[in-house]
């Protein structure tokens, strides 16, 4: 029986580098911006839908749902790979309706692997990918985007879910990359195994210089899984 991890956390904190390194252990398979959890919440969602079933006596049908969720997963990842570790990306795991969805499906909580980075520096590297591109990062409608992202992690990570997220922080998946490999390796119960991190590089972005001093002490504040207290 395969085993099912998900990935998610904030944009730009490295989730796509994470993919690439778990790719190299020939145990692994990890998918980066998977469809699954959208495809599986509509087909969640079907089943849940009395009306739908109050037309037919579906009751027997309805008691195989779990199951059918359960195949549906693993009948997608069986046409990409035969490996039986998975692990499977989208921000959208971080919302606490997803992770109960997972709940109800599979009768045990998920263990996420949530991504992070510093906020200010996500910010800053925003506006200097937008700036260049001569369009005002404060008016795109991705960044309604990311702070819907960003709450649902928050939200569900200070939940009584807090146990089932491993934080992989950025820069120490950069600067540390072997521990933090290691302290994965440890959240999902697997042995460890020796990956090449010669090819990683920090992205850095000084976030002092980029942001006003009023948006600087904003987002510093908001890096939540350090105990932050965030308003």
């Amino acid at each position: 029986m395969s085993k099912l991890f998900l990935i998610s956390g904030l944009p730009r904190s490295g989730k796509s580098l994470l993919n690439d390194i778990l790719n190299q252990n020939k145990n692994l398979f990890s998918l980066s911006h998977s469809p699954m959890c959208e495809m599986l919440w509509r087909q969640y969602n079907l089943w849940n839908d009395d009306h739908e079933f109050a037309k037919y006596d579906l009751s027997k049908v309805k008691d195989l749902k779990s199951k059918y969720l359960k195949e549906f997963i693993f009948n997608f990842y069986k046409n990409l790979t035969d490996k039986k570790i998975l692990f499977d990306t989208k921000l959208s795991w971080s919302n606490i309706n997803n992770i109960k969805m997972y709940r109800d499906i599979f009768n045990d909580k998920p263990k996420i692997i949530a991504c992070v980075r510093n906020v200010e520096d996500i910010m800053a590297s925003y506006y200097l990918h937008f700036d260049k591109q001569d369009r005002f990062w404060d008016f795109e409608p991705l960044k309604e985007k990311f702070f819907i992202d960003y709450w649902n992690l928050r939200y569900s990570y200070l939940s009584r879910y807090k146990d089932r997220f491993c934080i992989v922080e950025y820069s120490k998946l950069i600067k540390e990359p072997e521990k933090t490999l290691d302290k994965i390796y440890k959240f999902i119960e697997e042995p460890k195994f020796k990956h090449d991190f010669k090819k990683l590089k920090l992205s850095e972005t000084d976030a002092a210089k980029v942001l006003t001093k009023n948006q600087l002490s904003h987002y510093t504040k908001m890096s939540f899984w350090r105990g932050y207290s965030y308003r």
